[in-house]
């Protein structure tokens, strides 16, 4: 008869506990751990939706990478809805797994398109719940950056509680927190 050893089995079922409670992630080459096919534009609408059409499309007009970027477009800010917004949600062709960052230092990136008139900032939310509460809201301002060309814009950021997460991208009606103007977004990255 074998002997049972306990201490082998003891680390054993601890491999496969810490398996089950351990956020996975669908990591990609680069190291970003949004996944590409879901956070990219180049699924449009399946993986996107664009709550207020009137002031995001899914483009192919410009792309960072790919063929597909998110515009916003906004001429008249009296019209325009208090947040302007678009959700990083699951369609029906795309089972997206969702981001999810447990405690620690990461940096977010993007890269912005902006033309001579454009808002002053936007924001990218991380969201707990559809519902968007409690999130974790990361402002870009747009101020100094250069136009009519792809710019990277990058932030480090600190999660102190794990962060089950969908993604909304916000512009507020307000001219000194958004405003009227034209920006191109793509390749948004988290990385750790």
């Amino acid at each position: 008869m074998r002997k049972i050893n306990f201490k082998t089995v003891t680390l054993f079922l601890f491999a496969i506990f810490s398996c089950i409670s351990t956020p996975i992630f669908a990591q990609n080459a680069d190291g970003n751990l949004l996944d590409s096919k879901y956070f990219s534009f180049e699924s449009g609408e399946k993986s996107w939706y664009v709550q207020h059409k009137e002031n995001w499309t899914l483009t192919t007009e410009k792309a960072a990478s790919g063929t597909s970027s998110l515009k916003y477009s906004c001429s008249d800010i009296s019209t325009a809805p208090a947040l302007m917004q678009v959700h990083a949600m699951a369609g029906k062709d795309v089972q997206p797994e969702k981001v999810i960052l447990a405690p620690g230092d990461y940096t977010i990136s993007l890269k912005v398109w902006l033309t001579d008139t454009a808002p002053i900032s936007f924001s990218t939310s991380i969201a707990e719940r559809k519902d968007i509460s409690p999130f974790f809201l990361i402002s870009w301002k747009l101020k100094n950056v250069e136009k009519n060309k792809w710019v990277e814009l990058s932030q480090k950021i600190s999660i102190e509680s794990p962060l089950n997460s969908r993604m909304v991208i916000s512009v507020s009606n307000n001219p000194k927190q958004g405003g009227a103007g034209v920006i191109y977004i793509d390749d948004i990255k988290i990385v750790k």
